[in-house]
């Protein structure tokens, strides 16, 4: 179990530095929030792209798969973490909502649990198909889906 903590705490913090590096990134290139999302998922996009194969995959969804197989206090750290993830998005998803008004009733926790759950799953199907690009190319999906919702950039009244 130590073992085991230790691992999933290794890889949150590395992803989680991964994502606050893009953050700051996107948020230097450009400082609106409209532009600086957009920037933050190419800047990923470009990451996962990058690579010379697919991602092994989320450490969080193996633990999670056998949860049954390691202490409880692990999923709750798994669960914290991905809140955390989650927060990120949310934070920036907030920023745009704040200024522009979207074409459909969405909130920033909607749209942090889709990319998540798009690049989890994506992370799984990459892997089976042994496909590198397959992830990118969800984000890149999620980002025409952004378009299409803030196409008019209306500003919030």
């Amino acid at each position: 179990n130590d073992l085991a903590r230790a691992l999933v705490e290794r890889y949150a913090r590395n992803d989680y530095e991964l994502f606050e590096r893009f953050v700051r990134q996107a948020d230097a290139l450009s400082d609106d929030p409209h532009d600086a999302l957009f920037i933050f998922l190419r800047l990923f996009e470009d990451f996962i792209n990058g690579l010379s194969q697919p991602p092994a995959g989320c450490v969080f969804a193996a633990y999670t798969y056998e949860s049954m197989q390691f202490d409880p206090a692990i999923h709750g750290f798994i669960a914290d973490s991905l809140r955390q993830w989650s927060a990120l998005y949310e934070e920036k998803f907030a920023r745009v909502l704040k200024r522009y008004r979207p074409a459909k009733p969405v909130t920033p926790a909607e749209l942090a649990g889709m990319i998540m759950a798009l690049i989890e799953g994506g992370f799984i199907l990459s892997r089976s198909y042994n496909d590198t690009t397959l992830v990118a190319r969800q984000s890149k999906q999620f980002r025409q889906y952004l378009e299409l919702l803030f196409a008019d950039r209306k500003p919030q009244k």
